[in-house]
C-alpha cells in the first residue's frame, strides 16, 4: 500500500469513527429527550422562574453550567460517578456556584445529584431552552462556518426573512467543515459545507456494489 493510499484510507477510518461517535450522541441525546422525568424538571424549573420573573437569568446560568459542567468531561464524571458520595458533590458544587447562579438552578442540580438523576441535567436544560423560546416566540439558531463572518448582521436578517420569525442567533467557527455554512433552525439543520458533500461521497462510495463500479469502467 503506497503512501497516498495509506493515508486516504486512514482518513476515511477516522472519519466513519466520528461519523458513529455523532449517530451514538445524538441517539443518546433524542432518547434523553423523551425522558418524562428530564421533561417534568424542565417544566417545573420554568414554572418557577416565570413567577419570579427570572427566564432570562436562569437561560444564562443553564448556559453556564452547560460550558463549565456538563460540556468538560472529567468534571461530568466526578458527578456522576457512584465511588464519590452526594454530600461530596454538592460540597462541591455550592462551593464553586454559590452566589454565582440562581439559589432556584442550584437547588436544581442539587436535587438532581441526590436522586442520582445529574444524567439528566443537559436534557432538562435543552427543554427549559425549547420553553423559553416558545415563551417569547423566539427560535433557536446556531450557525457553524468554517471561516469568521464579516456581517453577521445581514446573515441574521436573512434568516428572519426566510423563516418570518424572531431569532436567537449563535454562531461559531468550525474548521473541520473545510468551507460553507451549517444552520440550525429548531432543531432542523441544513448544512451546505464541503465536509457534507464529502460525507455524502463517501457514503456513496460505501453503498456502491463494487461489482458495478467494476462493470461500469469495463463497458
Amino acid at each position: 500500500m503506497d503512501s497516498l493510499t495509506s493515508s486516504i484510507s486512514d482518513k476515511l477510518k477516522q472519519e466513519i469513527k466520528s461519523e458513529f461517535l455523532r449517530i451514538k450522541i445524538k441517539d443518546r441525546r433524542a432518547t434523553l429527550r423523551h425522558n418524562s422525568s428530564s421533561l417534568q424538571y424542565a417544566h417545573a424549573m420554568f414554572q418557577i422562574s416565570t413567577e419570579l420573573d427570572i427566564i432570562n437569568n436562569v437561560r444564562e446560568d443553564f448556559s453556564l453550567l452547560i460550558d463549565t459542567l456538563v460540556n468538560d468531561e472529567d468534571i461530568f464524571t466526578f458527578f456522576i460517578s457512584n465511588f464519590i458520595d452526594i454530600k461530596t458533590k454538592v460540597k462541591v458544587l455550592n462551593k464553586v456556584y454559590k452566589d454565582k447562579i440562581e439559589v432556584e438552578v442550584l437547588n436544581l442540580i442539587s436535587i438532581l445529584l441526590e436522586r442520582n438523576l445529574i444524567n439528566l441535567l443537559e436534557d432538562t436544560i435543552y427543554e427549559y431552552e425549547r420553553l423559553s423560546a416558545e415563551f417569547y416566540n423566539i427560535y433557536k439558531v446556531k450557525v457553524s462556518t468554517a471561516k469568521k463572518i464579516d456581517d453577521i448582521i445581514q446573515l441574521e436578517n436573512a434568516i428572519v426573512n426566510l423563516i418570518g420569525h424572531d431569532i436567537e442567533m449563535t454562531v461559531t467557527e468550525d474548521e473541520s467543515l473545510i468551507s460553507g455554512i451549517v444552520v440550525n433552525i429548531g432543531g432542523t439543520i441544513y448544512d451546505y459545507s464541503i465536509k457534507n458533500e464529502l460525507s455524502n461521497l463517501k457514503k456513496l462510495l460505501l453503498d456502491c456494489d463494487i461489482s458495478d463500479i467494476t462493470e461500469n469502467i469495463v463497458s
